[in-house]
C-alpha cells in the first residue's frame, strides 16, 4: 500500500528554505531606540523640568521625498526598491510651574550629543542646539507634559540635554536664564 501523503525530498526542503530566506533578506526593518535625556534646571528657574523621555525613529521614504512632510513613510525598506532613511526625534518632559504667577509659554534649548557626550549637529538646525517654544498655560504650582518632534539628519544621536531658556508669564513679563549658567552647562 502506498502512503497517500506526498513525500518531500531533502532537495525540495532545501529549495523551499532558500526561497524563504531570500524573500526575508530583501526587506530591511527600520528601528527606533530610546535616547538618554538629561535636564538642567537653572538656579531660580520658574519652571522645573522632570521625567524627560526621547526616542529616535528611523523611517523610509522614496528618494527625493526626504524633505516633504506629507511623503508616505514606511518602517520597511526593500532591497528591490530602495528608499531613503529619515530620522525623527520625539521627546517629552514634564514642566512644573514653581512660580506664584501663571506661565504662558516656555522656551527650551535642546542639544544633541554623540556617544562621547560632545555636541553634534544631528538635529536639523543651524547650530549645535535647537530651541523649542511651547505655548501652554501653567497655573501656579501646576504641571503639564510638553511634547515635541524634531527632524534629525542621522542616527548619531545618543543623548539629549534640555534646559529652560526662557519663561513668559501671563502678565507679559519674561524670565531668561542667566547666560553664564547656560555657558557652564553646555
Amino acid at each position: 500500500m502506498k502512503d497517500p501523503r506526498p513525500r518531500f525530498s531533502r532537495l525540495r526542503l532545501l529549495a523551499a528554505s532558500f526561497a524563504c530566506c531570500l524573500a526575508a533578506s530583501t526587506m530591511l526593518l527600520a528601528g527606533e531606540h530610546s535616547l538618554r535625556v538629561k535636564v538642567f534646571n537653572p538656579t531660580h528657574a520658574p519652571v522645573l523640568l522632570k521625567d524627560p523621555q526621547a526616542i529616535l525613529i528611523e523611517e523610509f521614504v522614496d528618494p527625493g521625498e526626504e524633505w516633504s512632510p506629507g511623503a508616505p513613510r514606511s518602517r520597511v525598506n526593500s532591497v528591490n526598491r530602495p528608499r531613503v532613511s529619515v530620522f525623527t526625534v520625539k521627546g517629552a518632559v514634564d514642566c512644573i510651574n514653581q512660580s506664584p504667577q501663571v506661565v504662558e509659554a516656555v522656551g527650551l534649548t535642546v542639544v544633541s550629543l554623540d556617544a562621547f557626550h560632545e555636541r553634534t549637529q544631528s538635529l536639523l538646525q543651524s547650530a549645535s542646539y535647537t530651541s523649542q517654544h511651547a505655548h501652554l498655560s501653567l497655573a501656579r504650582q501646576g504641571s503639564r507634559k510638553l511634547e515635541w518632534t524634531q527632524r534629525a539628519n542621522s542616527r548619531d544621536i545618543y543623548e539629549l540635554a534640555i534646559v529652560v531658556r526662557a519663561v513668559r508669564f501671563a502678565d507679559g513679563s519674561v524670565w531668561r536664564a542667566p547666560q553664564e549658567e547656560l555657558v557652564d552647562i553646555f
